[in-house]
């Protein structure tokens, strides 16, 4: 009912009926067994030594697989804590959907101007951005900040670039253009 060839060993394990299988079918370089979606199908890379993990294992999210666009400074004070006062503040007066009748440029202005009112001994201004940015989104654009790369954003300024060149509307660009052009 195995079939061990060094990189890949299949059992199948019908939890439910308790009834063994007999046909493997090799597809895509992983065992699977027929229909029954309940097969474990383990692997070991190759490496004798590497822990062998269920099919399943590789397509269950885990807690350490979920990891942040923002790569957020270290900080160096003490002390710093944003108080919850504040991201409801934040969460209550200015929340970005990313709705094409929205305006990006006033939310960044909005938000600095939220942000240019508090200050943390120690903490850089970016930090206190970007561990706050996320608050002020919702809908589409905390979607939209969720789907980066995990880490791909490092400062303010990259933030702020990619949330405008993903919200401003190429068709508002046009407009505006036209406009300026009009105007000579």
């Amino acid at each position: 009912m195995h079939r061990n060839d060094g990189i890949f060993v299949a059992a199948c394990l019908d939890h439910y009926k308790h009834i063994f299988c007999s046909q493997y079918l090799l597809l895509g370089g992983l065992w699977g067994i027929g229909n029954h979606l309940l097969c474990k199908v383990f692997v070991t890379m190759g490496d004798p030594a590497a822990r062998m993990k269920a099919l399943m294992d590789f397509s269950q999210p885990k807690i350490n697989d979920i990891q942040s666009s923002i790569a957020r400074p270290a900080i160096t004070a003490n002390t710093f804590e944003i108080k919850p006062s504040i991201i409801q503040w934040m969460q209550n007066s200015i929340q970005f959907g990313g709705s094409p009748t929205e305006d990006p440029n006033m939310h960044i202005r909005d938000f600095i101007e939220i942000c240019d009112t508090f200050k943390f001994n120690g903490v850089s201004k970016d930090a206190v951005k970007l561990r706050l940015f996320p608050f002020s989104l919702r809908d589409k654009a905390k979607s939209w900040l969720h789907s980066l790369p995990a880490g791909s954003i490092t400062t303010w300024k990259d933030l702020a670039q990619k949330f405008l060149n993903k919200f401003f509307p190429m068709a508002k660009t046009a407009a505006i253009r036209n406009a300026i052009t009009q105007f000579m």
